[in-house]
């Protein structure tokens, strides 16, 4: 897409196999239907490189990434403003704001620039980034961007896992975040009772919020295990 204004509210799907859906430049706004996210690629890729981009998941569907027990295609995201909202719940976990659908993993998801607003608080147990409920967050890298992400109030992290789902492979450099988890979950990591591993904070600026009774403001949520956690340096709100 590279055009003034785009806008469907029967989401933007790439078809199944496709390779990419592109978004380049203009205003981009975009609902999933019953089940679906807002922009989808089925097995491709997602590459946003600029403009102004809103996305709201349908019931069980990521603004961004899966619908309904779907993993997330590979998420590329290198400029632009984005705000995506994860949908409803359909049955009883919830999806990601972008990541994966209710029920499925985020994965691949790397953001290299940009102002981001991910908002999975309208979900069951989602992360704001990564994974679905039920779902785990994995392969993560923010550099360079501004990021705020909200996870559902039942159990999902910021940056993670969903609630059940862990975080593993995040790496968050000289960016500024904000991540706001829900209950016994981590702000950055896994989800109520999901572990992390592989968490890696390189300098930066965090303002944390974690969930009620939550053990851990980076690393795993309750009941979780924890493996390795590394801080590196950083600004801590």
């Amino acid at each position: 897409f590279n055009a003034a204004k785009v806008s469907s509210t029967a989401g933007i799907k790439g078809g199944e196999g496709q390779s990419a859906v592109v978004v380049k430049s203009g205003t981009v706004e975009s609902t999933g239907l019953y089940g679906d996210a807002g922009i989808s690629c089925l097995g491709g890729k997602i590459a946003i490189q600029g403009g102004d981009v809103t996305a709201r998941g349908g019931r069980g569907g990521a603004g961004i990434g899966g619908g309904q027990n779907q993993n997330s295609p590979e998420i590329e995201i290198t400029n632009g403003r984005v705000h995506a909202y994860a949908g409803e719940e359909l049955i009883n976990y919830g999806p990601a704001a972008i990541g994966g659908g209710e029920g499925g993993n985020g994965a691949h998801i790397h953001i290299t620039g940009g102002q981001i607003f991910a908002d999975a608080s309208e979900s069951y147990g989602g992360a704001g980034i990564g994974g679905g409920g039920n779902g785990a967050g994995q392969d993560i890298t923010v550099k360079g961007a501004s990021i705020t992400a909200k996870g559902a109030q039942r159990g999902g992290a910021g940056i993670g896992g969903g609630v059940l789902g862990s975080g593993s492979d995040i790496s968050l450099y000289g960016s500024f975040i904000n991540a706001e988890s829900g209950r016994l979950a981590a702000a950055i990591g896994g989800g109520n009772k999901g572990g992390a591993d592989n968490v890696n904070i390189i300098d930066g600026w965090y303002t944390l919020s974690k969930g009620d009774e939550a053990p851990n403001y980076i690393g795993s949520g309750y009941g979780g295990s924890n493996g390795k956690v590394s801080l590196n340096s950083g600004f801590f709100g």
